[in-house]
C-alpha cells in the first residue's frame, strides 16, 4: 500500500485511503458525480471550480488522459475521490495516466474509498465542506477550520475571458457571454458557420448591443446565481432588445432577470443520466446536468412558458418567453457534429422571428 491520505468532512467524519495526484490541499465543497464516462471532462469542467468531486464509477483512469478531452487547460477543481484508479490505461490516444496529470496540476486525489456510500452520505447530509490531510493527529483543528471557513463562490472572474475575441465566419453574428463554460458552445456555433464574438462575464449591456449581433448566448459557469446581481441587471437591459439563449448558469441569470427566483437544491444534480421531458413535444431524453440551483415554480410569471422538466423531480429545466425571443435550459445540450440540436434551433428560430419583427415595426 502506498502513502495514506485522509478525506476529512466538516461534520467530523473522515475516510482513510491511498494518496495519489498532487498535495495542494484546499477546502472545497464535496460533491458526487454519477457519470460512467468522461472523468477527464469532469476534471476540466469549470462548473466544478472549488469542488472536491466524488466519482462513483468503480474504476477511474482506464483510458488515461487524451488530447481530445481537454475542454480547458487550467482546471480549478480542488480534488477527486475514487474507488479505484488504474495506472495502465488501454487507449492508444492516451498522453499520460490520470495520476501523472494530477501530479502535473498538483491536484490531490484519494482512492480506496467506498464512493457510493460517500455519495449516499452527501445526498443525506447535503454537500459539506471537506479537505484532504496526510494525518488525523490534528483532526479537531481541521474540522474546526472547515466549519468556520467561507467558500469562494466567485470563480467566474478567474475563468472568464479577460477581453473580447472573435472567431470569424460567414454566418449570422452571435455574441457569447463567457461565464466559464463556452467550449462546446463555440464548437456548435463554429459548425453552423456563425460569426462569433466572445465577451467577458461583466461586459456591459450597452457594449453588447454595440456589437450588433443577431443574438446572445449566456453560458454556463460556476457560482451562486443569487449573488450575481450585476449580471442580472445587465441581462434585464438586454431583454426585448435582442434574442437571448441561456445555458446552466445563464438560464438561472435570465430567469432572475425575469423576476423568477431560484433555490438551492438539497442534493445537486451531477451526472449524465437525468431524464428530461420536452413538454412541447412530449419527447424524453437523458441529459447531463451539473447544477445545485433550480427555479422556483411558484414564482414563474404567467407569460413565461415551461418547456422542459426533470421527469424524476418535476423541477423546471427549461423556459421560454416568446414575446421577448428568449429560451433557456438548465442542462447541457447533447452535441452531435452536423446534427441539429433542438435547443439551439429554437434560438436560431427566435433570431429569425426577431428580425421579422424589427422589419414589421420599421414598416409600420
Amino acid at each position: 500500500m502506498g502513502k495514506v491520505r485522509y478525506l476529512i468532512l466538516e461534520d467530523g467524519s473522515y475516510f482513510e485511503g491511498k494518496a495519489f495526484g498532487g498535495d495542494n490541499f484546499k477546502i472545497g465543497k464535496i460533491i458526487s458525480n454519477t457519470s460512467m464516462l468522461g472523468y477527464q471532462e469532469i476534471l476540466l469542467d469549470n462548473k466544478n471550480s472549488g469542488k472536491i468531486v466524488t466519482l462513483t464509477y468503480p474504476m477511474i483512469g482506464s483510458y488515461g488522459i487524451t488530447r481530445e478531452g481537454f475542454e480547458n487547460m487550467n482546471p480549478y477543481i480542488f480534488g477527486i475521490i475514487v474507488g479505484e484508479k488504474t495506472d495502465g490505461p488501454s487507449n492508444w490516444k492516451s498522453q499520460m495516466t490520470l495520476n501523472e496529470y494530477l501530479q502535473i496540476k498538483n491536484i490531490p486525489a484519494i482512492e480506496g474509498i467506498d464512493t457510493r456510500m460517500l455519495a449516499k452520505k452527501i445526498k443525506k447530509s447535503g454537500e459539506l465542506k471537506a479537505t484532504f490531510s496526510d494525518t488525523i493527529e490534528n483532526l479537531e483543528d481541521v474540522v474546526n477550520e472547515l466549519k468556520i471557513s467561507l467558500l469562494d463562490e466567485n470563480f467566474i472572474e478567474k475563468i472568464s475571458v479577460n477581453k473580447p475575441f472573435r472567431i470569424s465566419n460567414n454566418g449570422d453574428k452571435i455574441l457569447v457571454i463567457d461565464n466559464g463554460c463556452v467550449e462546446e458552445i463555440l464548437r456548435e456555433l463554429n459548425c453552423r458557420d456563425k460569426d462569433i464574438s466572445v465577451v467577458p462575464y461583466n461586459f456591459s449591456s450597452e457594449d453588447i448591443l454595440k456589437v450588433h449581433s443577431k443574438g446572445v448566448i449566456i453560458s454556463d459557469g460556476p457560482g451562486n446565481p443569487e449573488l450575481m446581481t450585476k449580471q442580472v441587471e445587465n441581462i434585464k437591459k438586454l431583454i426585448g432588445n435582442i434574442p437571448l439563449f441561456g445555458i446552466g448558469l445563464g438560464h438561472q441569470l435570465i430567469s432572475q432577470a425575469l423576476d423568477i427566483k431560484v433555490r438551492r437544491l438539497k442534493y445537486s444534480k451531477r451526472g449524465g443520466n437525468y431524464p428530461v421531458k420536452n413538454i412541447l413535444t412530449g419527447k424524453i431524453k437523458n441529459v447531463e446536468m451539473n447544477n445545485e440551483f433550480t427555479l422556483k415554480k411558484e414564482n414563474l410569471r404567467k407569460d413565461v412558458q415551461i418547456t422542459h422538466i426533470d421527469v424524476n423531480s418535476g423541477d423546471v429545466e427549461g423556459i421560454k418567453l416568446d414575446s421577448s425571443f428568449i429560451n433557456s435550459i438548465q442542462y447541457k445540450p447533447v452535441y452531435f457534429e452536423n446534427e441539429k440540436i433542438e435547443e439551439y434551433e429554437t434560438f436560431y428560430s427566435n433570431i429569425a422571428k426577431f428580425e421579422i419583427s424589427k422589419k414589421e415595426k420599421k414598416n409600420a
